[in-house]
């Protein structure tokens, strides 16, 4: 699940700036993040998303966490009306909860 992690700016002027012009894709892959869980077995510990660029600092989602990431992204694709994949992300959020 660590592959494919996209590289997101390390300054703030910067980030503000890339994340306000790419929020869609940015959302998109962390969604798809988060839909590789489906796909197998285990329930990962952390989900990594992003690495800041010329450095070795990462954003990781970790399991307690999920939930709350979860609902931010499903608010998105409802505000958008994408229920394909709210769906998939209700089945996700879901399947965490039955494990805890």
């Amino acid at each position: 699940m660590d592959s494919n992690i996209i590289k997101i700016p390390s300054t703030n002027s910067e980030l503000d700036d890339d994340l306000s012009k790419n929020k869609g894709k940015y959302m998109d892959f962390i969604y798809e993040k988060f839909i590789e869980i489906l796909k197998i077995d285990d329930i990962p510990s952390q989900v990594k998303i992003f690495n800041f660029e010329n450095t070795d600092l990462q954003v990781i989602v970790k399991y307690p966490n999920y939930i709350s990431n979860i609902d931010n992204i499903l608010n998105y694709y409802i505000n958008k009306e994408e229920y394909e994949k709210c769906n998939k992300l209700a089945k996700l959020k879901n399947r965490i909860m039955d494990t805890k």
